[in-house]
């Protein structure tokens, strides 16, 4: 007969999660209770690696509920910037304007850069950029919007529970071909919120201002019916 796990053992089997942890990474295995900031140099270093192994985690909604926002919000910086980026791509084919078209075309182009968040920053967060864009409405597009700085923390969340949920997602959506980058996958789980009242009423719980992570993976547990479980056993 096969023990069950007990939800209180999660930090023990976390750090039994760390065999699997690549010697070959950046940095050392983040543990439950160690050093805060070895969370925040993983999540900042390594935010792939880290979503493999809470992907492989069985009690995602513990672990996630004990990060801090500053965690959370290192772990989703390049997809943050992946996201601008996308939808400052997506807006500027649409600008017939020469002097918009110059100033979308600069902000890219920083966008584009390969650097550390400490040093992007200042680049892709330019409050003149920013008011420029909140003038237009962000161009219409609800990524542009949740990338604003001042929904850092917001989008944060939003991010996670897209690229970590991606599959769930849209095996519920199952509309086109499955995303496979951060920008669709934002843009899946905002027509979910949409569409799906359920979906939206469990993330929604906390009023948006945080994200009951137990609640989000007991929905996914539950919405998906036995043809979309199997889809994900074949993901």
């Amino acid at each position: 007969m096969e023990e069950r796990m007990d939800t209180d053992d999660w930090p023990d089997l976390w750090q039994a999660l760390g065999v699997e942890w690549p010697v070959t990474a950046s940095t050392p295995y983040p543990l439950v209770y160690g050093n805060p900031e070895a969370w925040l140099k993983t999540a900042q270093v390594e935010p792939e690696l880290l979503l493999h192994h809470v992907r492989r985690f069985v009690f995602p909604g513990e672990l996630l509920a004990s990060l801090g926002d500053h965690v959370l919000g290192m772990w989703t910086a390049q997809w943050r910037q992946a996201c601008l980026l996308s939808g400052l791509l997506e807006y500027r084919r649409r600008v017939q304007d020469s002097i918009q078209s110059l100033w979308l075309d600069q902000w890219i182009v920083r966008t584009q850069q390969r650097l550390p968040s400490s040093r992007l920053a200042p680049l892709i967060d330019n409050t003149d950029d920013w008011v420029k864009l909140r003038e237009v409405d962000y161009a219409t597009d609800d990524r542009l919007r949740l990338c604003d700085p001042h929904r850092r923390i917001r989008l944060s969340y939003h991010l996670l529970c897209a690229v970590l949920f991606d599959a769930e997602i849209f095996a519920l959506t199952g509309d086109g071909e499955k995303p496979l980058e951060p920008p669709e996958q934002l843009r899946g789980h905002l027509r979910l919120l949409r569409n799906n009242s359920h979906y939206k009423e469990v993330y929604y719980a906390d009023g948006g201002s945080k994200v009951d992570w137990r609640k989000l993976v007991c929905f996914f547990n539950t919405a998906l019916a036995p043809a979309e479980q199997q889809f994900l056993l074949e993901y």
